[in-house]
C-alpha cells in the first residue's frame, strides 16, 4: 500500500506539516451571544473562556480588556458565568448590556 502523493513531499514519504495559525472566529460566533453547551466547547472557545483570547473574534493579540460575561449551561438548568476579554479591535463595537 502506498501513500497518496498529496500527503507526501515529492513522493519521498515525508509527511507535510504546516505551522498552526491562530484560529479566528467570525463576529457572529461571539462567546457572549448565548448560553454555550459545555459538550460543544472547542479548544478555541475554551481559550476565550479562560480570557487568553478575544471572546468575540478569537484573536490572541494583547492587550485584552474586560469584555463582559459568557455563560455555559450547567446541570439542573443553571448557568456558569465566565469573565471574558476583548481585543482592541472588538472593544469599541462591544455591547455591554446586562443579559438579565
Amino acid at each position: 500500500m502506498t501513500m497518496p502523493q498529496a500527503d507526501t513531499t515529492a513522493g519521498l514519504g515525508l509527511l507535510v506539516t504546516r505551522p498552526r495559525e491562530p484560529v479566528l472566529r467570525r463576529a457572529d460566533t461571539d462567546l457572549r451571544a448565548g448560553d454555550i453547551d459545555p459538550l460543544r466547547i472547542t479548544p478555541e472557545m475554551q481559550i476565550g473562556l479562560w480570557g487568553r483570547a478575544c471572546a468575540r473574534c478569537g484573536s490572541p493579540d494583547k492587550p485584552l480588556s474586560p469584555g463582559g460575561y459568557a455563560y455555559t449551561r450547567a446541570r439542573g438548568g443553571g448557568r456558569l458565568g465566565w469573565l471574558v476579554e476583548l481585543c482592541a479591535r472588538c472593544l469599541p463595537t462591544a455591547d455591554f448590556r446586562c443579559p438579565w
